[in-house]
């Protein structure tokens, strides 16, 4: 085997893991989350009030909302083109 074909080999595994510990990232992120979100602290108990939250990608386009309507409370969900895929109204 050249050091050609063992450079090539190094770096193909390289990626190969790369790709693997991205994923696994993606993967362990969220369960961190929820558990630094869900860890009992000091502010227990503070009350967070909004009429509306709205989710946006990178771009700042708009991807889905909760939100409370005259109809009632409302979590509605879009694509990337503004195109309604799911809706629901609490009455």
């Amino acid at each position: 085997m050249t050091i050609e074909e063992r450079l090539s080999k190094l770096e193909h595994e390289l990626d190969l893991t790369k790709r693997r510990n991205r994923w696994l990232w993606f993967a362990l992120f969220p369960v961190i989350v929820g558990c630094a979100l869900a860890w009992p602290s000091e502010k227990a108990g503070k009350v967070i009030r909004a009429s509306k939250f709205v989710l946006e990608d990178k771009w700042g386009h708009d991807l889905g909302a909760l939100g409370v309507t005259e109809a009632g409370p409302v979590l509605a969900f879009w694509d990337e083109k503004g195109t309604p895929r799911a809706q629901l109204i609490g009455s």
